[in-house]
């Protein structure tokens, strides 16, 4: 029994979809599903140590990427003056949306505006015309090659790095 600290995994998780745990070094499906609990099956086996991320390959977490450290540190920096906000996670093209309302939020008066990076590290920025939104709201791209491979067949990387 493994206890995860984010409801939304849960909750967005279905019967079939993958988790992995650990970059991948754990693979469970979710075999059962139930309120605030999922049962799963270990398809590769190993050690779950504290603190270890856990991607959902096959789920758009219906969460925002920025945590509330994350918005404090982009207020700070907002004040001291930066040239680029990098966002990492993202997942849908709102994701973008809300980075530019934080920045409109906290820049100073008078203060240069960032540029926004948007790093693409997982598949669900390929469904739909969700990337070609993200491009257009935002002014660069990372594709973060090793999480993405994480999530996707490593042999599809390069494809979809080169859409």
């Amino acid at each position: 029994r493994v206890q995860l600290p984010h409801p939304e995994i849960l909750e967005a998780s279905e019967i079939g979809h993958v988790l992995l745990v650990d970059d991948g070094k754990v693979k469970l499906t979710v075999v059962g599903k139930g309120e605030g609990y999922l049962d799963c099956r270990v398809d590769v086996e190993g050690k779950i140590s504290n603190r270890k991320g856990v991607n959902t390959p096959d789920s758009v977490l219906d969460i925002s990427p920025l945590t509330p450290k994350d918005r404090s540190d982009l207020e700070y920096m907002l004040k001291i003056g930066v040239d680029w906000v990098a966002l990492s996670f993202v997942q849908r093209p709102e994701d973008i949306v809300e980075i530019h309302e934080l920045i409109d939020k906290y820049l100073p008066d008078a203060a240069f505006k960032p540029a926004v990076m948007a790093k693409i590290e997982k598949p669900s920025c390929f469904i739909g015309d969700s990337l070609e939104r993200i491009v257009e709201l935002c002014e660069g791209i990372m594709v973060a090659r090793g999480d993405l491979g994480v999530e996707c067949a490593p042999e599809d990387v390069p494809l979809l790095q080169k859409q």
